[in-house]
Formats: C-alpha cells, structure tokens, sequence
C-alpha cells in the first residue's frame, strides 16, 4: 500500500487549525463508524474485494490516530492517558486523571501552536464528562472497539451464516453485496443415488455457507433413488426433505418432477398476487418455486470450476452452470467459433423462479414422460455412454445433461468463448434476468 495516503492525512490535519477537540472527535467517529459498517456488509463477504479491505482499515486507522496526534487537544489527552497507564498498570481500581476546571476551551489557531496548551494547561466544562479529552479521543476509536468486539463474538458464538450490517439497508437495492435484504428464497435440490454420504453432506455444506444461499433461509430437498432409507439419508445430511423416487431417468427426471411437482403452485400463487396487484414485486408461496433452485447430484463436480463458480451467484442470475461450459454443434461438443450454441456438462447449475416459468408445463412434462420411459420403448434402443440405454439410465438423460442452458435459454455460444475453465468474472459466465 502506497504511503501516499497516511502521507497526505498527516498533512492535511498537521496544516489545518486546531478545531473545537468535540468536533474533530465527532468528525472521526463519524468517518470510522462509515468504513466499517461498509467493511461489515462488504469487505467480508466479498472475495474480490478482501484483498485491498485490511490495506484500507489501516491507512483507516493510522489516520485516526494521526488526526488525533497532530490535535494539540486530543493529542495531549491520548500521550497523557497512555503515560498514565503505563505508570499505573500494576495498580488496582478505577483510573482517576487530574481533573482540569476553568474558563470553556477556546480554539487554538495554527500560529500560536508552538505555544498551545497541553492537556494540563486546557481547561473544560465540568458539567458533562463528555467534554472531557480522554473521552473524546476514545469516542473517535468507538468503533474500532465494536469491531473488535464483534469479530470475537461472531467467530465464537454465532455459525458461519452472517447477519447483515444496517448499511444494507440503504443500499440494497443498488448494490449486489447486500442480496440478503432483497428477501429472495433458495431451494437446494439434490438428486441422490448411491454417492458417498460424506461427499454429499461436503458438498452442501459448501453451498450453504455461500453468502448469498446462507442469508436465505434455504430449503434443502432430497431426492432419494438409491437403497438408503429417507429416515437414515435425512439423519445422515441434516436436511429438509427427504423424497423417495423410482429409479428412473437419471437426474434429469429427478429434476424435472421436482419442477412439475412445485409448477402449478407457483403459476397459481403468481395469478392470485396478480388478480390484487397488476405488477407484484414478489409471490412467497412455500410450496412453489424459490426464486432461485440450485440443482446437484450426490456431489459436486469439477470441483475446480465448481466452487469458483458457485460464488457468483447473484439477485440478478437467471441461470449459471457450475460445471465446463462448451460450444456445441448437431448435439457434439466441438472447438471454439465453431459452435452454433453453449452446453454444459454435469448437471449442476442454478436457475431463476423466472426462468423455469418461462416454459410451459407441458415441455417439462413430456420430456419427463419420454426420460422415464418403460422398458421396451423405443427411447431405449438408443446407446450412450456408461451403459446407457435403460430407463435407470436413458441415453437421452446424457443429452439432457448437456441441455439445460438450451432449456433455460441461455446458451449463446458467446458464453462457452468467453468463460472457460479458468474465468471467473460473473458477467460472462451466466445470463441474467
């Protein structure tokens, strides 16, 4: 960090004369008691933005401290206080600075610094202790104590799931640090067969702790195709819901019959808000839709690309794939600028209430029909990879995979070109409603 900044602190306080010492405090309070509530909503919760958040607190700080250095007033308190202290740290009982009483302080003007008062030679009001310099200069640091102190207090008792800071509430609405106020909802939707339990309960615990799914309440729905029971997979993961399935059409058919199963309640919910209000902002109805749904099997894959991309979710996301985005071409992944549209691989993504609405419910519901056909129909004569060619395993479940940007209309081949496997700028990586 530049010391350019502490530099022109230093002398912007040194050549400025000396104020009202309650002013000067307050002023201070004011500015500290800003950056870090700016800190607690953004700084914290941002990664692309931690890295230069401790560089500011401490030019912050060395400031503050500057500012109240260079004060003849505030300064002399602080030099005196600290002396103090150190002369009587081995004492007990409370802290008794001289008490000076005399005429109300007056300024001191920049001319007559050399010869300004000390804190024993300044007299102030003894009406309220406020007035008194050791309690200005430790008003002006106020907030870092608080910050102190909050830190301890959320890294011992309160769970990774941060609260938000009162700054959000003025602006929430302009900036994407501060989704919590928007009071969007988030469903976690896994389609379960026979992974690990521990790489599940990873993989969720990593979702959760995003913030933008951990000041949501999030509901977490299972899917259970395999031989687990629900009572032991519920147990085992700590989660919501736990729904048993026949073991047909791969994720996509666990996908797709949660989306029939939550469609009609949206629809009906967002036709009632309407009938009351021609343009509702938000239909809350726990039975449909959250806002946003994010889809997984037992685990997360490519992980690499994965966790990267699970952090840019936003208010704003209509749909974004946590595995490699690829262009694609007759349904064949080929090389870049070749492609007619985007696929992605793995099944894994997230996607807006807006979205999945966007389609009727008939699509959804006969692509089902076809992905979890019986035995015998003519889906089934098709082969694929990993055995496929069954109703447990269609071969189509393999294009449906690849197909989700097509179904949620997202798949501008652009988006395969700009976002590899090494981008993780959210622009370019999903589209947004």
């Amino acid at each position: 960090m530049s010391p350019l900044p502490i530099l022109a602190t230093f002398l912007s306080s040194k050549q400025t004369p000396e104020p009202n010492p309650v002013l000067t405090s307050l002023g201070l309070f004011g500015r500290n008691l800003a950056f870090l509530l700016a800190w607690t909503t953004i700084g914290s919760r941002t990664n692309d933005l931690e890295g230069i958040w401790l560089p500011l607190l401490t030019v912050d700080v060395l400031g503050a401290l500057i500012s109240i250095a260079v004060s003849t007033t505030l300064g002399s308190a602080l030099a005196d206080t600290l002396e103090y202290l150190a002369e009587h740290s081995s004492k007990r009982g409370d802290i008794n600075l001289p008490e000076p009483s005399s005429p109300p302080l007056t300024a001191v003007s920049y001319e007559s610094a050399t010869n300004s008062p000390t804190f024993s030679d300044v007299d102030y009001p003894s009406t309220s202790p406020f007035y008194k310099p050791r309690f200005l200069f430790l008003f002006s640091l106020l907030p870092f104590f608080l910050w102190i102190i909050q830190l301890g207090v959320m890294n011992i008792w309160s769970p990774p799931r941060n609260s938000l800071s009162p700054i959000c509430t003025f602006v929430s609405e302009h900036s994407p640090h501060c989704d919590g106020l928007n009071l969007g909802s988030v469903d976690i939707v896994v389609s379960y067969y026979d992974e690990p339990v521990e790489e599940t309960r990873i993989t969720l615990e990593h979702i959760l702790m995003l913030n933008f799914v951990n000041l949501r309440k999030p509901r977490v729905i299972v899917y259970n195709k395999g031989k687990k029971s629900a009572v032991e997979l519920k147990q085992a993961l700590d989660v919501d819901e736990v729904v048993n399935l026949e073991n047909l059409g791969r994720e996509g058919g666990t996908y797709l019959h949660h989306i029939q199963q939550k469609y009609n309640h949206s629809m009906d919910a967002f036709i009632k808000a309407l009938l009351s209000d021609p343009q509702p902002t938000m239909v809350d109805d726990p039975d449909g839709f959250a806002d946003h749904t994010f889809f997984f099997q037992g685990h997360l894959a490519w992980q690499d690309i994965g966790k990267r991309r699970t952090e840019l979710v936003t208010s704003k996301t209509g749909f974004l794939s946590f595995g490699p985005y690829r262009e694609s071409q007759c349904g064949f992944d080929v090389g870049t600028d070749t492609g007619d549209f985007t696929t992605t691989w793995s099944a894994q993504f997230v996607v807006s209430k807006r979205r999945i609405l966007a389609n009727p419910y008939e699509s959804y519901a006969a692509l089902d029909k076809i992905l979890e056909a019986p035995e015998g129909h003519w889906i089934h004569k098709d082969w694929g990879p990993n055995g496929s060619g069954s109703p447990s395993n269609p071969a189509l479940g393999h294009a449906v995979e690849r197909a989700w940007p097509t179904i949620f209309n997202c798949h501008d081949s652009r988006m395969a070109q700009v976002c590899d496997d090494t981008t993780w700028e959210a622009d370019k990586c999903q589209c947004y409603d």
